[in-house]
């Protein structure tokens, strides 16, 4: 089965600061990429399918990278109250 490309890019405000949020990837894994405007600051990460697995695994709560995926996008876009975002900043 072909893996399915995905583009994800939302404006966001945290802590007093404006951010460009964007996720990118397909169905092996997905690319964060977080831009502060106004510094120009950028901290950009790459996650396979199987870390994100393995990762929510070890919280207790797994979630398939399908059901991970769709909540981190609704908590981006701000979709959904009971899926919320924060970014921790320095």
């Amino acid at each position: 089965m072909a893996s399915l490309p995905f583009s994800h890019t939302v404006e966001r405000r945290f802590h007093d600061s404006d951010y460009s949020c964007t996720l990118e990837g397909d169905d092996n894994g997905m690319v964060v990429d977080i831009l502060q405007r106004g510094t120009g600051m950028r901290w950009r990460a790459k996650f396979s399918r199987q870390l994100i697995e393995e990762i929510t695994q070890r919280t207790g709560n797994f979630k398939s990278y399908e059901v991970f995926r769709r909540m981190l996008f609704s908590a981006l876009s701000e979709d959904c109250e009971s899926v919320y975002l924060d970014l921790l900043t320095p």
